[in-house]
């Protein structure tokens, strides 16, 4: 799952600073200490997640995961 995972960040263009750092990884080689992952590109992640997330319910057809009672 971990492999699906790093593969659907790179479709997603994530740089992949900030999925070393989510995996508890330092990026490797100098740029591993020259580059740290910014706000910005936290948020490009978990906008590429989003994305997958609503394609996904809209090929489903679902508006929910769960009903609200």
């Amino acid at each position: 799952m971990r492999h699906t995972h790093d593969t659907w960040q790179a479709e997603g263009d994530v740089n992949p600073v900030p999925p070393h750092e989510q995996s508890g990884h330092k990026y490797p080689g100098i740029k591993g200490t020259y580059q740290h992952p910014t706000p910005a590109m936290r948020k490009h992640r978990l906008k590429a997640f989003d994305r997958r997330y609503a394609r996904g319910m809209e090929t489903l057809g679902w508006q929910e995961i769960w009903k609200q009672s």
